[in-house]
């Protein structure tokens, strides 16, 4: 599912970050911008200079990670909203075509369309944005790590996504509080 990434394979931090994006990224914009920012920014550099240049590639990157990092003390909305784009239209327009349900040269376009409505969700809903976006992220990362097939990455991407929302939402802890009071009245304590 996400062999169309072709981000350098580095599995403790993939783990690493694709855990705190998952539990904590709702709390942390400033990582998700600058995680955000330090990708594209690879991307765009390797594909202007290809790989004759590393230490300009990685120098780059660096550039954009930090740019994205200050961008988010600056204006969370409109940092949210870059970062919206690029997770949900990269991820979603990579899903489609890797598992050929639009053909490669559509990609662009739903990446563009993918981008947009993640952007327009997040800016209207910030901190349910916030938390989708950093979920995905996080499961993305993971599920590519998995080394499983494409209906297993499938599967384990939107449990782990699922999950990263309940848990940064406070949705799954008070189902729980939820559930101990009721007991606790039942029996009277």
């Amino acid at each position: 599912m996400f062999d169309h990434f072709d981000l350098p394979q580095s599995t403790l931090l993939f783990v690493i970050t694709g855990v705190l994006c998952l539990i904590g990224g709702r709390r942390s914009l400033a990582f998700i911008l600058a995680l955000v920012g330090f990708y594209l920014g690879g991307r765009l550099a390797k594909a202007y200079w290809g790989t004759d240049f590393p230490f300009f590639i990685i120098l780059f990157a660096v550039f954009t990670g930090l740019a994205g990092a200050i961008l988010s003390r600056v204006s969370k909305t409109v940092a949210l909203s870059i970062a919206a784009f690029a997770i949900g239209g990269y991820v979603f327009s990579s899903f489609l075509v890797s598992w050929q349900m639009f053909a490669p040269q559509y990609e662009g376009v739903l990446l563009i369309l993918f981008g947009l409505f993640a952007a327009v969700f997040s800016t209207f809903m910030f901190d349910l944005g916030l938390a989708t976006i950093s979920s995905i992220l996080g499961a993305a990362l993971l599920a590519q790590i998995s080394g499983t097939e494409k209906m297993l990455q499938a599967a384990l991407f939107a449990g782990l996504a699922l999950a990263g929302i309940l848990i940064q939402t406070g949705l799954l802890s008070k189902g729980f509080d939820r559930g101990q009071r009721s007991a606790k009245n039942r029996t009277g304590i």
